[in-house]
């Protein structure tokens, strides 16, 4: 019968949590691509084809986005196939796998500990806490929910293992960990994390005081014989990281920051995850790294409250064995993205807590009840004598869980106002402006946001904070100045966009927008100059080609125009309007057949193209082709265009209306 209630109360738990999670996280379903989706997934065409063995190959061959991971990108690829570019439907695969996480984790600790409640209760802490929202809200991370995912499945393996030692069971722990680090190499510190699971509650470490532990060279040495496979995978994992994070440029600034700078950030880092785990405020998507700038007393006073806690810690553990594996879980799973080895620019960020806080959730159920004298244990081990005693353990035990519960919903709602945030790249970008300072990324993007939804009297000033922080960024200045163009503000755009080409002068794309500008600006010669440097750069530009064409032909220069044209035809002979162009120079040139032949080209590209049907009326009048005119009149007539009734009577009078 116990064993029945006990089962009975898990399947509530467990019902319970999928409830929760789903509540909290369903609106995005109605939610944008963001951020880095678009490179990953948006603009990334190997996904678009779907799965194929050629694309699989693809996933398993390719640095793309400087990363290495094949799982990760199948499931986009089959996203992709099932969904197409649906950003809703692509959210929820991110839920789905976050709440299967959720359930992993309460059946894994329940399983290791046979506690339901404090094993739900820290599955309800990972499933709702506000900083693993980056991690599901993010389409891009889910890396994060997939590596999680089969590390839970290889620790769950590894228990199988722990009660039945041999290849077969051990078989399934290598596979699920390799699945998992192919999604994400987040997870190269499981074989530690299965030594501190041997120490408790495991129970595989034989020893009675941990500090001879260290210097033993016995049974905790044939612990780790047998996870060296397990080691040898994350140092695969590991070296293939580094290979697709140097080739895609992102270990630059690791060269460009000190040891003592990345310590110390790191330091800081650890402290500030703790404390937004307590109290999650100011939560955003980029933390700006502060590199030389951290003040010395925040630095001293993180390596202070680190090494006194871990201190402490170390110290209860023989007595209280969880507060040691949750802290030494936390540590040590940071590591790989604590910054000692600094990839990006961000200082920290919410989703790298998504597997270490485990370790702070355990710490916490298991460590508060017992620390506090609340355990069913010690209360029987009071002595009747000592009345004051048991009522207050009574007590504590009374009121732990409904602080645990009040916690609880102030994380839902917190997850829940979080969740908001990430609705779309001006909500979220929105948020990281207002609870960061000096952010670059944050005020870049924001702007990048505001501009694609043609709101440039909004985005100008963000792209202006954006440039104080970082004032040779090329992107900024080119963005910016797109933005001033489309606020009506021509004149200073010109001077971003010079200044965009003094840093980055081989860019021939912002030479040919200058060059348009500065043509709608009169600023003729300025115009040609930009255009032929663009060509000179890239000679196979056939729209800056095209471009100058236009500005020779309306300069009288209209040979040299049509030998822009023509080059430009061979390169892309599908270029907007190219036809319509070599028809207005070739009519101005007297070549009249000629002009017929590009306009009508033109026309067959684009029959609802009145501009090229009003220049074919006039070209064929002139070379007396009257029913071809009227052909063309009656045409223009059903797009809804009449001619002059002048011009329709001289008609009249060459040539009656068929």
């Amino acid at each position: 019968m116990r064993r029945l209630k006990g089962n009975y109360q898990a399947y509530i738990v467990a019902v319970l949590l999928v409830f929760v999670v789903v509540a909290v996280y369903w609106r995005i379903l109605g939610y944008e691509f963001l951020f880095d989706d678009a490179q990953y997934i948006q603009t990334n065409v190997h996904l678009h084809r779907g799965l194929s063995a050629g694309a699989v190959k693809w996933c398993f061959t390719a640095f793309y986005a400087a990363n290495w991971h094949p799982i990760t990108w199948m499931s986009h690829m089959l996203d992709c196939q099932l969904f197409g570019l649906d950003a809703g439907r692509h959210h929820i695969q991110n839920l789905l796998f976050h709440t299967i996480n959720t359930i992993l984790l309460f059946g894994l600790l329940l399983r290791l500990t046979g506690s339901v409640w404090k094993s739900g209760f820290v599955a309800a802490l990972f499933g709702v806490h506000p900083l693993h929202v980056e991690s599901v809200a993010w389409v891009s991370e889910r890396k994060d929910v997939l590596s999680a995912l089969f590390g839970m499945l290889a620790i769950l393996a590894y228990v199988r293992y722990a009660l039945r030692p041999g290849i077969k069971t051990y078989i399934p722990i290598f596979i699920f960990f390799a699945i998992g680090l192919m999604a994400k190499p987040m997870i190269v510190t499981l074989p530690f994390v299965l030594l501190l699971l041997d120490y408790w509650p495991l129970n595989r470490w034989k020893f009675a005081n941990f500090p001879s532990i260290i210097m033993s060279r016995g049974g905790i040495k044939s612990l780790v014989l047998e996870k060296i496979p397990l080691f040898c995978l994350s140092a695969i994992s590991c070296f293939i990281t580094y290979l697709a994070q140097e080739a895609g440029g992102t270990t630059r600034v690791m060269n460009s920051l000190p040891l003592n700078v990345r310590l110390a950030n790191a330091l800081v880092s650890y402290v500030s995850y703790i404390l937004k785990a307590i109290w999650p405020q100011r939560l955003a998507v980029f933390y700006p790294h502060s590199e030389d700038s951290l003040p010395t007393w925040e630095v001293i006073i993180s390596a202070f409250v680190l090494f006194c806690l871990t201190v402490i810690i170390l110290r209860a553990m023989r007595k209280y064995p969880y507060l040691g594996v949750g802290w030494l879980w936390y540590l040590g799973t940071l590591v790989p993205v604590i910054g000692l080895v600094q990839v990006g620019s961000q200082a920290m960020a919410d989703r790298y807590t998504y597997i270490p806080l485990i370790g702070i959730f355990i710490l916490i159920a298991w460590g508060i009840p017992d620390v506090a004298g609340c355990s069913k244990a010690k209360i029987g081990r009071c002595e009747l004598g000592e009345e004051k005693a048991p009522l207050r353990f009574l007590f504590l035990s009374s009121v732990l869980p409904f602080v645990g519960i009040a916690a609880l919903i102030a994380f839902i709602i917190a997850s829940w106002v979080q969740v908001g945030y990430w609705r779309n790249p001006v909500t979220l970008f929105g948020r990281t402006v207002a609870v960061t300072k000096d952010n670059f990324i944050a005020h870049f993007n924001l702007a990048l946001a505001l501009a694609e939804k043609e709101r440039h009297a909004e985005a100008i000033p963000h792209y202006e904070v954006a440039l104080k922080l970082r004032p040779m960024d090329a992107d900024a200045h080119q963005a910016l100045a797109d933005s001033l163009v489309k606020d009506g503000r021509t004149d200073e755009a010109v001077a971003h966009y010079y200044e965009c080409l003094r840093l980055r002068p081989n860019d021939a794309k912002v030479h040919c927008i200058l060059a348009d500008v500065l043509a709608d600006l009169g600023r003729t010669d300025e115009a040609i100059a930009n255009y032929r440097e663009a060509i000179r750069i890239e000679p196979d530009f056939a729209e800056a080609l095209t471009n100058l064409g236009v500005l020779l032909v309306s300069q009288s220069r209209v040979e040299e125009g049509i030998a822009h044209y023509l080059k430009a035809m061979r390169i892309d002979p599908h270029l907007p309007n190219l036809h319509y162009n070599l028809g207005i120079a070739f009519a101005k040139l007297g070549k009249f057949d000629d002009a017929i032949r590009e306009l009508e080209l033109a026309i067959k590209e684009k029959p609802d193209d009145i501009e090229a049907r009003r220049r074919l009326v006039g070209v064929l009048f002139v070379k007396c082709q009257y029913a071809a005119v009227w052909k063309q009149v009656h045409e223009l007539q059903k797009l809804g265009v009449n001619l002059p009734e002048n011009f329709l009577r001289m008609l009249s009078a060459k040539m009656p209306e068929p």
